[in-house]
């Protein structure tokens, strides 16, 4: 089960992980005089738009998890503003204790090498985050002094389905991939369709622009061997 379902089969432990602790320690760090940084989520938002996302959208979360995210936001922001507060999406990447995949990359490669075909949802629409890459940009911004709400992914708003097939190119497996809907599986919590995420505050804030998925899958191109 993944943490967004998780959450909705206990929506109250998941207010209290989600919502109410990141409040409780930006409280603490705010009286050490310590800057904050707050992981939150693009389940924020209910899906319902058809172009990227940015900071001032309307929220409007469709799942316990997402309300739990949203709440740690505004925990956050009520008792230290000078919070640095980070939507990702779709996470993935390198675990740096083995160098392995994680994520949904993982899973796929996993399929890929045990010959099974993959079904790849054509309907849902997200702009992954690299963990490392992520991880690189919190730094900088930090370093920079940057406080506030920021999007971080990369600038390819792409279904599972393409994120797979860019996949597809990095491992030496022949792939079958399979389309799929999101209607084809039954989960607990409802995931939004469409989430992705604009970066453009960020690329400002750093001046530069974030990496497209393809540069993304390439920074760690050994991690698919």
């Amino acid at each position: 089960m993944t943490d967004v379902d998780a959450c909705e089969t206990n929506p109250e432990l998941a207010y209290e992980l989600n919502g109410e602790a990141p409040g409780e320690m930006a409280a603490e760090c705010r009286r050490e005089n310590i800057e904050f940084v707050h992981i939150s989520t693009d389940y924020v938002f209910d899906g319902t738009a058809r172009v990227p996302y940015d900071e001032t959208d309307e929220m409007n979360p469709v799942q316990a998890y997402g309300e739990s995210k949203l709440a740690g936001e505004q925990a956050v922001e009520e008792v230290q503003e000078s919070a640095l507060i980070a939507r990702l999406s779709f996470v993935w990447g390198v675990h740096r204790g083995d160098e392995e995949l994680t994520g949904f990359p993982a899973w796929v490669r996993g399929k890929f090498l045990d010959g099974d075909d993959v079904p790849l949802f054509i309907d849902q629409w997200v702009t992954p985050t690299r963990a490392g890459q992520a991880a690189d940009v919190l730094l900088d911004l930090a370093a920079q002094g940057a406080d506030g709400l920021f999007h971080v992914a990369c600038r390819s708003c792409v279904t599972p389905y393409e994120f797979g097939e860019l996949l597809s190119e990095y491992v030496d497996e022949d792939a079958d991939l399979r389309e799929g809907s999101v209607a084809d599986v039954e989960r607990e919590a409802t995931r939004p369709t469409y989430s992705c995420l604009n970066v453009a505050r960020l690329e400002s804030t750093l001046n530069r622009e974030q990496p497209t998925l393809r540069e993304d899958i390439e920074a760690i191109e050994e991690a698919f061997r």
